[in-house]
């Protein structure tokens, strides 16, 4: 299949685990949301990569940075993602991480030298200005105070950053899987050298609903992510990374259809989810 499907495959599975991810947050922390979710992708990806032959040789170049990938996310990453959805909602916070293309394209432009051409800035540029729309949007989640702006921003950033590390470490180890796992494994060793970063009422805590809710969100976030890694593998991050971010879309779609008490479609966030369909569009249709 063409990395442009893997990158639209992967933005539904973490879109999924995104929503699930909510849901477990209300009643847990967001520092359990990282930890169970990281745990759960080594476990996934860590297990395979050392029982199964590798097709290809593991070195420190490429392992440093995936694990520098895993550190921001899914290690400190995610609890800021998780953070944001528990301050200003789901489809907000998806809102403001779809504008991480714009990071993405301009750092891959200035590291990894790629020159994606304007069909694809303007794809860009559709798939930002339909996540500024659905930002804009004053009854998704309630009012909100600009401090918690933060959250989300930071998140944008970070997702932004993400895939361009992601790139350089498949560059040296061109494994899906070995990336996964060394990501994860980062993830989980951020977490835990950083808990005391995390106030004591908001570090672990879990019950088995919850438990069972993070591992779930975990799994989807896992797979989403790991075939994003093969996206990657096959194509320039400056293409894919604007299609792996019309996940606002689907996490408004399976946020309405399934937790419609926690968050409600209105309008405007419809208009802002095609625009950025119509950016995805632009880009694999006319590249």
């Amino acid at each position: 299949m063409p990395a442009e499907v893997f990158a639209v495959m992967a933005a539904i599975g973490i879109a999924a685990g995104d929503v699930i991810g909510r849901v477990a947050v209300r009643s847990s922390s967001a520092y359990t949301g990282g930890i169970l979710t990281s745990v759960v992708g080594l476990v996934l990806f860590g297990a395979p990569w050392l029982f199964l032959p590798s097709p290809v040789a593991v070195n420190i170049p490429g392992t440093l940075w995936f694990f520098l990938a895993g550190m921001v996310h899914p290690g400190f990453g995610i609890v800021i993602i998780f953070q944001a959805f528990r301050r200003i909602g789901v489809a907000r916070t998806a809102a403001f991480l779809g504008t991480s293309p714009f990071f993405t394209l301009i750092v891959s432009m200035l590291f990894l030298g790629e020159r994606p051409g304007w069909i694809v800035a303007a794809g860009t540029l559709f798939v930002v200005c339909g996540v500024v729309i659905i930002s804009l949007e004053e009854g998704a989640s309630g009012s909100i105070r600009r401090k918690d702006l933060g959250y989300p921003f930071l998140g944008a950033f970070l997702f932004g950053l993400v895939p361009v590390l992601r790139k350089a470490g498949m560059n040296h180890i061109p494994s899906p899987i070995f990336g996964m796992a060394a990501s994860s494994l980062a993830g989980v060793v951020a977490l835990v050298a950083g808990v005391k970063l995390f106030p004591p009422g908001e570090r672990f805590i879990v019950r088995k609903k919850e438990l069972a809710l993070f591992s779930a969100a975990g799994v989807l976030l896992a797979l989403g992510v790991y075939l994003y890694f093969v996206a990657l593998n096959k194509g320039t991050v400056s293409v894919l990374a604007p299609l792996l971010f019309t996940y606002p879309l689907f996490v408004l779609i399976i946020s309405y259809l399934s937790i419609r008490k926690l968050e409600r479609l209105t309008i405007r966030l419809a208009t802002g989810a095609l625009l950025v369909v119509a950016g995805a569009a632009i880009i694999t249709g006319l590249r």
